[in-house]
């Protein structure tokens, strides 16, 4: 969690509040009953459609729907390979500056972190990811990726293929 300490320049935040919450592990759930671990399909349920990028205006002026980007970050596994993880970056926002994130494995379709947001997104709602960029700043993709890291080189062998059969 983030409490502001202090305003930051130009983000006009006040002392005291509350901007952000990073959910990692399962066992916490949204407002709408969505933990790390479920698919995107159960999202999608629970909070409405996705709009992909290319339709914000679209997003802006439809109610109960999120708004989908893709991206890819590239780790090393404690075997020494170089990987790469590639995700949607899922986004809901309401009408008073709040919004939740999900980062969702394009692979395996399921929720590995969920982020509860206050205030303008960094890039603002047509490139939003807000989410990565807290992971990446406070170093969290370890937690994150744990069973990635981990993961033994037949088993991401395996995976690699399934993914490209798949198309990913």
């Amino acid at each position: 969690m983030t409490i502001s300490n202090n305003p930051l320049a130009g983000l006009r935040r006040q002392s005291g509040l509350l901007y952000t919450i990073l959910i990692m592990k399962p066992g916490y759930q949204t407002d709408k009953g969505i933990e790390v671990g479920m698919s995107l399909e159960q999202v999608i349920a629970a909070y409405g459609e996705l709009l992909y990028s290319g339709d914000v205006d679209k997003y802006r002026n439809i109610p109960n729907t999120g708004y989908a980007l893709e991206g890819t970050y590239t780790f090393k596994t404690k075997y020494g390979d170089q990987e790469r993880f590639k995700y949607y970056m899922i986004s809901y926002f309401d009408l008073d500056s709040h919004w939740v994130e999900f980062l969702v494995d394009k692979s395996s379709k399921k929720v590995k972190a969920i982020g509860y947001f206050y205030g303008d997104p960094r890039s603002g709602i047509s490139n939003n990811r807000d989410l990565v960029y807290e992971l990446n700043d406070w170093g969290l993709w370890p937690i994150v990726l744990a069973d990635r890291i981990n993961e033994h080189p037949l088993k991401s062998s395996w995976r690699a293929i399934a993914d490209a059969w798949k198309g990913i």
